[in-house]
């Protein structure tokens, strides 16, 4: 049953993610065209170039509202799936739906790579990719690993995103008005708590004999620790006080 409703949930949400993220990546080589072929003063590019940023900066966060979305009307809202699945624990209804914000913060982070490598391959002469590409093979491991820390730390970030607003319209849930307000200011207190206990800080250190910096350990412990306490917090609201079982 966990794999159907992980199965349902991303077909879902590929309707409109996978589009989102066809644009983004549309526009990422339109841009790099028009400045590989010095067309930087043109009104066109002003516009794709706006379009490029918006769509850059936002991504993550349309990620987390389409994934929070699905979470919101498919379970809550009791539409689609639930019909067939009701005898499943509601622990099996939130893993399925953290499994897939799991997926799409992968996923965002595929993307936003394959942006960079178009707009490098495209801007960049031709002489300095190969001379970065003779590079990247004499670089110390150090360097891949910090990149993969990274990418960890950003889909962890996406997903602890994810299960607070899990958390967050879950408790709205037990107010019969203002739902969606209530939703908002529980995200906004969370976040100022977390900002509090964690001061955010890029603790890194550098790896021994390495020109590289390697993330703080902490730094994934956090998001991590963040994502099972939002988690149990959905399950006990959801099972325990509104019972949509």
């Amino acid at each position: 049953m966990l794999g159907k409703l992980i199965k349902y949930d991303f077909k879902a949400l590929a309707k409109n993610m996978f589009p989102i993220y066809a644009l983004m990546i549309a526009l990422t080589f339109a841009c790099s065209l028009m400045i590989r072929f010095n067309l930087e003063r043109s009104f066109v590019f002003g516009i794709a170039m706006f379009a490029w940023v918006v769509s850059m900066s936002s991504s993550f966060a349309i990620t987390i509202w389409m994934t929070v979305m699905r979470f919101y009307h498919g379970l809550l809202k009791n539409e689609g799936y639930l019909s067939f699945a009701l005898p499943v624990k509601t622990a099996t209804h939130i893993l399925a739906k953290a499994f897939n914000a799991l997926i799409w913060a992968v996923v965002e982070v595929i993307a936003l790579g394959i942006c960079a490598l178009i707009f490098a391959f495209t801007v960049a002469p031709l002489r300095d990719l190969m001379e970065a590409f003779k590079y990247f093979f004499t670089i110390d491991a150090d360097f891949y690993l910090m990149l993969l820390q990274m990418a960890l730390l950003g889909a962890l970030e996406l997903l602890a995103g994810d299960c607070l607003f899990f958390a967050a319209f879950s408790i709205a849930h037990l107010f019969d008005r203002h739902q969606k307000l209530i939703a908002g200011v529980f995200v906004v207190l969370m976040f100022i708590l977390r900002g509090f206990l964690f001061p955010p800080r890029f603790s890194m250190e550098f790896g021994p004999g390495s020109e590289f910096v390697l993330l703080h350990p902490l730094l994934f412990i956090i998001p991590l620790a963040l994502t099972i306490v939002y988690s149990l917090v959905t399950w006990y609201i959801l099972d325990k006080k509104l019972n949509l079982q």
